[in-house]
């Protein structure tokens, strides 16, 4: 993602010759070390004396994404769970406020927040925890929140070494001048995967003929291109699109024998030449129906294909992220429009796109949902997921729920994926000038839409594949699966698992899709 240069304080102020400057960034390059590393799993506090402040001069950030736009909309109300067993003592210090993005007072104390633009967007309508200036960290989803943690991803600061203990007495060496995109990846985060780096052979589900389960077999290591990277697999994702490649009904050319999966989680092993934002142990998630080969214990894929993730985001749920949750926000945000207060109906709402949908549009947007699925206990996990309301498979049925729900206006949008009678159903549902997004077929059966039935609403039909962006416009591509990244970590968004399986058992994983005994994703765990 390309990056803007944001500046903070006077030119004047840089770090050449200048110790107030250097111990500024020596405590902003602490706090993001820190909440980076597994320090703040376990008990412990960190001693410092720079801990001045947490502004910089001149601070590489990635691009402002379209998130943005729609934070002053959300409102999310987040609410303190009970804090961790670590309380990161804060420095306070008054200090001019040029220096700093954003201070936050609270009874009497000046505590230095850094954060970006979407982070601060959110924080002012969230619930901060002090107590006697102490700011007080809690777990996943929160801890993204805090100021102890930034999406600082580009960069480059000349720091000094600085040592971070914990109340073991067991010090931590955090060296100086690296990239802030590679904090994760540093050899003082863990030891390298020695095994996975040089290993000559891996396991791997193979597809020997369509239509039959996968058998698993050792693969042998190809040699890395220069734009390529191997990825040691944690976790991947199990898609209804996956089935259909085996079966051979996806309508991409492909020819067994080949590793199905196209949605992974793992850890950077080895670069290609040509590869400048990854290093070895960075932590990834990555995508991509062109090259599949994600149920495997390590995938070879462009760098372009991989997004690098924080290490607090687990590999179960980085493969079950990007692929439902990106199709869902493009087709709702940039081709729907949705808003604050909009009326979305979902079809097959406790699937993994629908449930990626009702997701976005209560959790992101504050809209009103609606959700349809084929069982009463999914339509109770539709409604725990932020759905209005959730119903059973019903045309009569619907079309009452919605005309009470909306209090016979129609539906704002339609996001559908099952296709057949179901999107005929929700078609009647929609409100004036009201938009109908194509995600899927799900039924296997694709509805036949007379041009006539679109007029008397003046309703907008809106066709949606991500993979086609991925060629046709790659920057709305990568900021979506971004975006969705971003709203994860900040405890926005979280994708439902409802089954995981070993690589070994990948026939059981599919035979539990088939059977429709899957809600939200499914994911194998492969490490």
């Amino acid at each position: 993602m390309s990056a803007c240069l944001w500046k903070r304080g006077p030119k004047e102020h840089n770090h050449e010759g200048n110790l107030w400057a250097k111990l500024r960034a020596q405590a902003i390059y602490l706090v993001i070390a820190a909440a980076r590393e597994d320090i703040y799993k376990s008990s412990g506090k960190i001693i410092t004396d720079t801990l001045l402040t947490l502004a910089t001069d001149e601070v590489q950030l990635p691009k402002v994404s379209n998130l943005q736009r729609t934070a002053n909309g959300a409102r999310q109300q987040l609410r303190p769970k009970q804090p961790t067993d670590l309380e990161l003592e804060i420095a306070t210090a008054h200090i001019q406020s040029d220096f700093l993005q954003r201070d936050i007072h609270h009874e009497g104390h000046r505590h230095l927040i850094f954060a970006s633009l979407l982070q601060l967007s959110f924080l002012s309508k969230s619930k901060i925890w002090f107590i006697d200036g102490i700011f007080k960290v809690v777990r996943e989803p929160f801890v993204q929140l805090v100021s102890i943690h930034s999406y600082i991803k580009f960069g480059f600061v000349q720091l000094s070494s600085i040592i971070v203990m914990a109340t073991s007495g067991v010090g931590r060496m955090y060296q100086a001048g690296m990239r802030f995109g590679s904090l994760a990846s540093s050899s003082c985060w863990r030891p390298l995967l020695l095994g996975s780096r040089y290993a000559s052979t891996y396991k791997a589900a193979v597809l020997r003929t369509f239509g039959e389960d996968l058998h698993i077999e050792e693969r042998k290591r190809t040699k890395l291109k220069g734009h390529e990277v191997r990825v040691a697999v944690h976790s991947a994702g199990v898609n209804a699109s996956d089935l259909l490649m085996m079966d051979n009904k996806y309508g991409q050319e492909l020819k067994p024998p080949f590793i199905p999966g196209f949605e992974i989680c793992g850890e950077v092993v080895e670069t290609g030449e040509a590869v400048k934002t990854l290093q070895v142990g960075s932590r990834v998630i990555g995508i991509s129906k062109e090259n599949l080969g994600g149920f495997a214990e390590e995938c070879v894929l462009p760098y372009q294909d991989l997004w690098m993730v924080d290490h607090v985001v687990g590999f179960d749920t980085g493969a079950a992220l990007a692929d439902t949750y990106a199709t869902a926000l493009i087709g709702l945000h940039r081709r729907a429009k949705i808003h604050e207060g909009s009326t979305v109906l979902v079809t097959a709402a406790a699937g993994g796109l629908g449930l990626a949908a009702v997701d976005l549009a209560s959790s992101v947007y504050k809209a009103k949902v609606i959700g349809v699925c084929g069982t009463e206990d999914k339509a109770h996990l539709v409604r725990q997921k932020g759905a209005w309301a959730a119903l059973k498979y019903n045309k009569s049925h619907i079309l009452k729920k919605v005309a009470e729900v909306t209090e016979g206006k129609g539906v704002d949008i339609v996001f559908d994926a099952v296709g057949g009678d179901v999107f005929n159903a929700c078609l009647s549902c929609v409100a004036h000038e009201g938009s109908v997004i194509v995600a899927g077929f799900a039924s296997r059966v694709i509805p036949h839409i007379e041009t006539s039935q679109l007029l008397p609403k003046s309703v907008s039909l809106i066709g949606l594949s991500l993979t086609h962006y991925r060629e046709a416009n790659n920057e709305v591509y990568k900021q979506a699966i971004e975006d969705v990244i971003d709203m994860h970590e900040m405890g926005l968004i979280t994708p439902h698992l409802s089954a995981l399986f070993k690589l070994e058992e990948s026939a059981q994983a599919f035979n539990f899709i088939r059977e429709r005994k899957s809600t939200g994703k499914v994911v194998l765990e492969i490490r």
